[in-house]
Order: C-alpha cells, then structure tokens, then sequence
C-alpha cells in the first residue's frame, strides 16, 4: 500500500539552511469540524482531529516538530493538512520497522472520561481498535449473532454517554444495542469525515474501527434516552427480567488503551 508524503515547505522568502523542506508519510487522518472551536475554514487546510504519519527517526522528528508549531503540511496528491498550535492536541509516538510513527489526537473527545462530566454539550469521537472489537464480538456472536461487532460498538457507546449524563443507563446490553443503532440514525451521531478516505486509510493501517462521532446537547439526549427506555420497556418486558443483565461499562472495561492502541499493518 502507498501513503501519500506530507510536505512542510519553507515560509516564501526564506533561504537560510533552516528552510528546507520536512516529510513524512500520512497514515490517515480524520475530521470532526463539528466537534471543536478549530474546524476546517472554507478554502483551508482540513484540521484532523485524528491523525497518524510515518517517517524515519531522523524525518520524524523535524516534521514533527513543525506540524506542533501549526504549519500546513501539504497532501502529496493534493489539499493540506494544519493542526493549530493551540489546539490542545496530545502527540504519542511508537516505533515502526524502519521508523516511528506519530499520532495526534484531541484527548477531550477520544477519552472514555471526560475533562468534565455533564457538561451542557454531549462530545465524543468512538474509534477503539479493531482487533478488540473482533475479539469482543466473536464471544458474543453466539447471543447476538450477525449484530454481535454492534453489539460490541454499543457496550463502548454506552460506556461514553454513561459518563456524560446524569440519567440512568439500563444495565442491559439488549438495550445498549438498541440504543446504539437507533443513535446513528439520528443528526447527532454517525460517522467521522475523512477528507480524501483519510479515515479508510487509517483503519487499515493502525487498525482503528469505522469512527463513530457524538455531538449533541444534554436535553435532546435526555429526550432521547427517554424514549428509547419506554420503548425497551414495551418491547421486552415483563420478560425483560429474564434477559442478560449486562454492567454499563461491561466490554469497555480497560477500554482506553485499547480506543488509542495502535495496530501497526505497515509493511
């Protein structure tokens, strides 16, 4: 698989030994402008929430660097990528045949806890490794079968919104899949941008599951878990007593290593 390079050029006017170029490979990268006060403006550099480049130990570090000051680095086949030095980003980097890579990431949306919980604005960008997803799944296809890997994304989504609202999530994972399918048909939860299959890309390679994005306020998720619960409730009980009971945070237990862990498929 090729990636595409990244390139840093030079400020126009410079000519100093300092000017030179800095590259790196791009990963994958995917946007959520919705979700923080720094989204892509009309006509520029898309600004990743996630982000994932390659380079050898002596690229990395110089291409690195400029990306945190907050220059653009442009897409070898076209556009740009730039993420504002004040953006609040976290960098982490591991070691890679032939290199490092890097990652960047805003902590605020990708964490199982938030910097404050409760707040008026309900945020968060779902994206655990996919190994782990498969791995949950597999033990849970003899129970749910073909909905087993949503089964599984559910138990997560359930876990976030568990720790940002003050209403109570029914301890059934019955529900927490019903939850989740139902919340991707509403305008507040779905899919991550990705700007040029930036987000494919970044799957395949580090081994991300599809992203799942939430952004919604407090009272319409109030309204929604509501009747979501009703619904449940009409649905299965009274035999609803019978059917698994299952902790909110039950697969999402540890999850946090597991949302940011890379599984590396370079070649």
């Amino acid at each position: 698989m090729l990636y595409p390079q990244l390139t840093i050029e030079p400020p126009a006017g410079w000519t100093t030994l300092k000017s030179r170029s800095f590259r790196a490979r791009l990963l994958g990268y995917f946007t959520a402008d919705r979700l923080w006060e720094f989204g892509t403006t009309g006509g520029g550099a898309q600004r990743p929430v996630w982000l994932a480049v390659f380079g050898t130990v002596g690229e990395a570090k110089p291409f690195v660097a400029n990306l945190r000051a907050g220059r653009a680095a442009r897409i070898e086949r076209g556009g740009a990528l730039q993420i504002p030095k004040s953006s609040g980003h976290r960098w982490v980097t591991q070691a890679a045949p032939g290199g490092v890579v890097t990652v960047a990431y805003l902590a605020e949306l990708f964490h199982l806890e938030p910097p404050v919980p409760f707040t008026e604005d309900v945020r968060f960008v779902m994206a655990p490794a996919r190994r782990w997803v498969d791995r949950e799944a597999e033990a849970l296809r003899g129970e749910f079968g073909a909905d087993a890997r949503d089964a599984t994304r559910a138990a997560l989504f359930a876990a976030y919104l568990d720790r940002r609202t003050p209403l109570p999530l029914l301890r059934d994972l019955r529900f927490h899949l019903q939850l989740f399918q139902a919340a991707l048909e509403e305008p507040w939860a779905g899919a991550a941008e990705d700007g040029a299959a930036g987000a494919e890309r970044g799957l395949v390679t580090c081994g991300l599951d599809a992203p799942v994005v939430c952004s919604v306020d407090q009272a319409t998720l109030g309204e929604f878990l509501t009747a979501q619960t009703a619904a449940f409730h009409r649905l299965h009980a009274p035999a609803a007593a019978a059917g698994r009971r299952y902790p909110v945070n039950g697969l999402a237990r540890a999850i946090e290593p597991v949302q940011l862990a890379l599984d590396l498929g370079l070649p």
